[in-house]
């Protein structure tokens, strides 16, 4: 896990398991990156109706977005 993932997770509290990271596998799709990682744990059957999700998102120059849902397909 990046560094900057791995510190914004102690934070939170969270582990490395619960922070999944994509950009080994896809690169850096910037945008793309959090419905990618999505999708993967739902085809995986890791993500299950009534789990919480924060999505975290950082780009270019200083931009982020976040958002946090209960997920239900």
């Amino acid at each position: 896990m990046p560094e900057s993932f791995n510190n914004s997770a102690k934070k939170l509290g969270l582990t490395a398991q619960q922070c999944p990271i994509n950009i080994d596998e896809y690169g850096n799709v910037a945008a793309a990156s959090e419905p990618l990682v999505l999708n993967d744990l739902v085809a995986s059957g890791q993500l299950k109706p009534g789990d919480k999700v924060l999505l975290c998102g950082f780009g270019g120059g200083l931009t982020i977005g976040a958002s946090i849902f209960d997920y239900y397909n």
